[in-house]
């Protein structure tokens, strides 16, 4: 009788890939997110509901589905307990912190310039028809990373703060600033965090050989732009393509990255089966960024808006509401850069937000009761034992005087 036991390996959470079939999870089955739970992962949702209802391990059938990909360093068969999964990025939701904001604000915005330089020079050589040298972008990935590991606002703190910079190279930077922490959250792997910056900082490069009026024009576009906006994802990965430096994945990527999985989106109209597993990321990063700065058509919207139209279309399918969810514990509920007004009248702007306590951001007071400009500011904790104010609305930026520097 065949040993059919040799044929099951149990596995962590973070080692399962699309491809793979299951054979038992950790989990009573009343807490599954499946009817069954014996079933072929299918897609990268499958995973990310399964890490949701709290599975930690699981038992898979190497006679039904894919293996584990080989690491150098592992040549056991079983999971080491003693051991975590090295491929993934760890980083601990609880912890503070280990650098202060204002600190790591230096470093972040190096990276910022680092990356205006990067992307600048990358579409340059795109538009001139030149092959291009990713080996330039990892360092910076490795750089981002480090520096979201010690603040993980600084970035984002930056990207909320030139909302009204309508560039392509900025818009690069907002989709990287927003896509990293936001494969971190989900506990992806390095190769796959590695895959999302790079595409982050390629998916847009045919929009160099566009009109450059057409960024950031926030007015309805003719028939004819639009018929030239929907060429910049062919022209992208053509381009790319010729530089034979570019992985097939982060291709995929560039060329999906307006697909939606009803089969609505362009240029293949291609629905979810057929869709690159790490599409839903990159698509949430660029939707934001392209909404709070008015990228394409449209006015720039308020971070708090566009969280809202993130989390409405997750529920209506176009990608998986647990993304939507991530990302609103990310930018927090209000968002930095949001205009607040307290209880007590006054108005400011939040600076910082609390990752355990969203509804109490640190606010710099820039009006007060009265609505009159402050000769000087001030910086309140909301989350303060001492501190009785509350966030009583959220305004548009039209509610400060035209000339407040914030």
């Amino acid at each position: 009788m065949p040993n059919n036991m040799s044929k099951l390996k149990k596995i962590k959470i973070d080692q399962i890939e699309v491809g793979m079939f299951i054979h038992k999870i950790d989990i009573s089955w009343i807490n599954s997110p499946f009817l069954r739970h014996r079933r072929k992962i299918e897609k990268e949702k499958d995973i990310l509901l399964l890490k949701k209802s709290g599975v930690k391990n699981v038992v898979i059938d190497l006679s039904k589905g894919k293996d584990i990909t080989p690491v150098k360093s592992d040549s056991s068969d079983e999971i080491n307990e003693q051991n975590t999964d090295e491929n993934t990025f760890q980083q601990n939701d609880n912890d503070e912190p280990s650098v202060p904001l204002s600190e790591e604000m230096l470093v972040a915005r190096k990276v910022q310039q680092q990356i205006h330089h990067l992307v600048s020079d990358l579409n340059e050589k795109i538009k001139n028809d030149e092959p291009i040298n990713v080996d330039s972008i990892k360092p910076i990935i490795s750089e981002t990373l480090a520096s979201l590991k010690r603040n993980d606002q600084a970035l984002l703190s930056i990207l909320h703060m030139h909302r009204k910079d309508v560039r392509l190279d900025s818009h690069a930077f907002g989709v990287f600033s927003i896509v990293l922490p936001l494969a971190i959250k989900c506990k992806l792997s390095h190769e796959d965090i590695d895959i999302l910056g790079m595409a982050a900082l390629l998916h847009d490069c045919g929009w160099s050989r566009l009109p450059i009026n057409l960024i950031g024009k926030r007015q309805a576009y003719t028939e004819r732009e639009q018929q030239l906006i929907k060429q910049h994802t062919t022209i992208a990965v053509n381009a790319l393509q010729l530089s034979n430096c570019v992985s097939k994945d982060v291709l995929q990527l560039v060329a999906q990255h307006h697909e939606n999985s009803n089969g609505d989106g362009y240029p293949g109209k291609l629905k979810e089966e057929k869709l690159h597993r790490l599409h839903h990321y990159l698509q949430i990063a660029d939707i934001y960024d392209e909404r709070i700065h008015g990228f394409d058509d449209q006015p720039a919207e308020l971070p708090a808006n566009a969280l809202r139209l993130i989390y409405q279309k997750s529920t209506l399918g176009f990608f998986p509401t647990i993304l939507a969810v991530e990302m609103l514990r990310i930018m927090g509920i209000y968002p930095i850069s949001t205009i607040v007004k307290l209880t007590s009248g006054e108005i400011g702007i939040v600076r910082e937000i609390n990752r355990k306590l969203p509804l109490l951001p640190l606010v710099e007071l820039l009006l007060d009761e009265n609505n009159q400009l402050l000769t000087q500011r001030e910086m309140i904790n909301l989350s303060s034992k001492e501190e009785s104010r509350l966030v009583a609305d959220v305004l548009d930026d039209s509610a400060l005087p035209a000339d407040i520097v914030i």
